[in-house]
């Protein structure tokens, strides 16, 4: 199954050179990396500007493939639009594929799919999250660009999907939604309503894909039980981890819902098999100390014992292995021989 990671460089400054944080350096290698031991193919689709970032860092060898054509293609008629909405550049790119494909968010790390059936289903997403304000309003509070028709007999209590794992099989489908939601981004944009960003961009990315799916019968699956409910985190970020059918434990009582719910007639036991690591919204705080810190090493500790242990012979490893170490994350990874060969993981 090929997989596909996307960055678009556009919403960066155009004065300053671009480099990937050291945080999402690791995720998406490490991603790479092991989806390549699997036998998969993972292509990164990125522009001119960040095929330099990863010329210059040595991260190129983590990829089968690098293409910039779509990206660069765009930048002409779309270039504002890019820079403005950085959901955009995934959108284009995952729309414009002709085969089933897998994308994967660049801080999202799969290391066991739990042998999901890729065949049996036209779409699967991560998780279902639950369509509640204020990241989900109503439909009589939803923002709808001027010129853009919702279609008739969309269901607004439908189970939203996150796509920080998206396999798509239906690409006819996909291809209709994307374009559909490129052009609600693209009319939002235009119109500066001040509403904010990651609102217009998860419901382009992800309620109207659900929606849509629904209304078009098709069947659309989870890699994981656990449906977020989209409760109240504030500063307690560390309830967002889950791990083997574990969840967090620590004392609800001033919260208005737990964080992961369970629905026993969609449960299936091959689902807890699955091993990844999701960093979410919290990435932003993981360059902060405080009541986070000892997590932050933890995460970063394990993702950085793991690639080692799995691939800590290839080039690749050791350039990622200096990023951290100059980053400031206080991550040391001892070195190993790196001799052999310069391009990714056999299966």
């Amino acid at each position: 199954m090929p997989a596909i990671h996307v960055n678009s460089t556009a919403p960066f400054r155009a004065d300053e050179p671009y480099a990937l944080s050291p945080l999402e350096a690791l995720t998406s290698v490490a991603a790479a990396l092991s989806w390549r031991h699997t036998g998969g193919e993972i292509v990164l689709h990125t522009d001119p500007r960040g095929l330099r970032f990863y010329e210059d860092s040595g991260l190129c060898d983590a990829y089968s493939e690098i293409d910039v054509s779509i990206l660069d293609g765009r930048r002409k008629d779309l270039g504002p639009y890019l820079a403005a909405a950085p959901c955009l550049g995934r959108m284009l790119v995952l729309g414009a594929m002709e085969r089933p494909f897998v994308a994967l968010d660049l801080d999202f790390v799969l290391f066991d799919d739990g042998r999901f059936p890729y065949s049996a289903t036209d779409l699967c997403c991560f998780h279902w999250e639950l369509p509640a304000s204020p990241w989900y309003p109503e439909a009589s509070e939803l923002f709808v660009p001027a010129g853009f028709a919702l279609p008739d007999g969309l269901d607004y209590l439908s189970l939203v999907p996150n796509i920080a794992f998206l396999y798509v099989g239906d690409i006819a489908f996909f291809r209709a939604y994307a374009a559909m939601a490129a052009d609600y981004v693209m009319r939002a944009v235009d119109q500066q309503t001040g509403v904010a960003a990651n609102k217009i961009a998860i419901f382009a990315d992800q309620r109207l894909l659900g929606m849509l799916a629904q209304r078009s019968a098709l069947t659309f699956d989870t890699l994981r039980n656990d449906i977020w409910t989209c409760g109240p985190v504030g500063e307690r970020w560390e309830v967002l981890d889950y791990e083997g059918g574990i969840r967090p434990a620590s004392d609800f009582r001033d919260l208005v819902a737990p964080f992961w719910v369970l629905d026993r007639h969609r449960f299936d036991p091959r689902k807890e098999a699955v091993d990844c690591v999701h960093l979410w919204f919290e990435k932003p705080r993981f360059s902060e100390g405080g009541r986070h810190a000892s997590r932050r090493t933890r995460l970063i500790e394990r993702l950085v014992d793991r690639v080692k242990k799995d691939f800590g012979s290839l080039p690749v490893a050791g350039k990622l292995f200096d990023i951290l170490e100059s980053s400031g994350f206080g991550i040391s990874a001892p070195r190993q021989s790196v001799r052999g060969s310069t391009r990714g993981p056999a299966a």
